[in-house]
């Protein structure tokens, strides 16, 4: 895997920092107390998707490339992506003090998809039952 250039690590960072103020204005209280129809209740639905999907893409795109420059294994990978994604929208919860707890179980079940894409970036010459193939055995003497 070559280095990615130094714009697309600034756009990556940016593409995170601008989503995840998104998602912090659109769960803000503001934006909430607004009086809505159902199309504006469908836009605001899909704005919230849109920046939870922009953010956690970031985070993953983020997260592959130390997971590869680390040498992780595919399933760490999406593992440290997954944890630190609920960490991550667990802190981005807290710092918004009226969130409801439907905004935080959807950070937290699209923590799964997170990890899922973030397997995929890191590695993407695997297949599917690659990726999810068991760990070897320990063994006490290497072949």
């Amino acid at each position: 895997m070559r280095e990615p250039s130094r714009t697309a690590k600034v756009s990556v960072t940016a593409s995170l920092l601008i989503s995840a103020l998104a998602l912090r204005w659109l769960l803000s209280e503001p934006a909430r107390a607004m009086r809505f129809g159902l199309m504006d209740k469908l836009g605001y639905a899909s704005g919230v998707f849109c920046a939870i999907g922009a953010m956690g893409l970031s985070w993953a795109a983020i997260v592959a490339y130390i997971g590869r420059k680390n040498d992780w294994s595919p399933r760490k990978c999406g593992l440290v992506a997954s944890l630190s994604f609920i960490l991550l929208g667990a802190v981005l919860l807290v710092a918004i003090p009226s969130v409801s707890s439907r905004a935080s179980s959807l950070v937290i079940c699209s923590a799964s998809i997170i990890g899922f894409a973030c397997r995929k970036l890191a590695y993407p010459e695997l297949t599917q039952e690659e990726l999810y193939a068991p760990e070897p055995p320990l063994t006490l003497f290497s072949k």
